[in-house]
């Protein structure tokens, strides 16, 4: 079993699985501001990720709470949807999120590279299977130039111009995606006291009272 800490350790979440689903990288406004907003407002262990691309591991939704069971949920203040996003209030780490369209039966939860501690599991950076990413070549560039680990790595490209191909110049986006998402929609495996994320939510008030963090 792999286990989930916030950066001061309080906190621990058990995963059903060691391996993710999937392994990803994205440097949209969205997730940008998922980092961003938490060093603004409490600075901290959060600082460390400010304006770097977040990196994503999928994990199976079905979590057991071990210990510090003292979360809190924020939005990230975006017109469009965004995940729900759990946080430790202990030490303001991003843990983890939820946005059905995207991540179907899995949770979002950032590598160690970029948030929550992750131990007995999976999250080397180098082996990112796919970049996602949405907002244009120039910050694409940016990124690889600042995380030359991911050069070579296949590309997705979600949305905006160039859609058709993507920057490596292949149409294979559409084919990587279909496998990515087919992955993420297989059922959860199961363990002994497994919630879904939508059960913690809702242990703590469900949707109301979810604070917004203004950027």
């Amino acid at each position: 079993m792999a286990t989930l800490h916030c950066n001061c350790g309080k906190t621990c979440i058990k995963l059903a699985t060691t391996i993710p689903r999937s392994k990803t990288v994205c440097c949209c406004d969205d997730c940008f501001d998922r980092f961003n907003v938490l060093h603004k407002h409490f600075g901290g262990p959060a600082c460390h990720a400010k304006n770097l691309p977040a990196l994503y591991c999928t994990f199976d939704n079905n979590l057991v709470v071990e210990s510090g069971d003292i979360f809190f949920f924020k939005v990230t203040p975006v017109e469009s949807p965004t995940p729900i996003n759990m946080a430790s209030k202990c030490c303001n780490t991003c843990l983890m999120g939820y946005f059905e369209p995207y991540h179907h039966n899995c949770v979002a939860i950032n590598s160690p590279e970029r948030g929550a501690k992750i131990d007995g599991a999976d999250c080397d950076a180098t082996k990112y299977s796919f970049i996602s990413f949405r907002h244009g070549k120039e910050r694409f560039d940016d990124m690889l130039e600042r995380e030359p680990q991911f050069k070579g790595v296949p590309e997705i490209w979600l949305k905006g111009e160039g859609m058709e191909e993507g920057f490596d110049g292949t149409p294979k986006w559409e084919e990587r995606l279909m496998d990515v998402t087919s992955k993420l929609s297989e059922p959860a495996k199961g363990q002994p006291s497994g919630k879904t994320f939508d059960d913690l939510l809702e242990e703590r008030g469900g949707k109301e009272g979810i604070v917004v963090l203004a950027k």
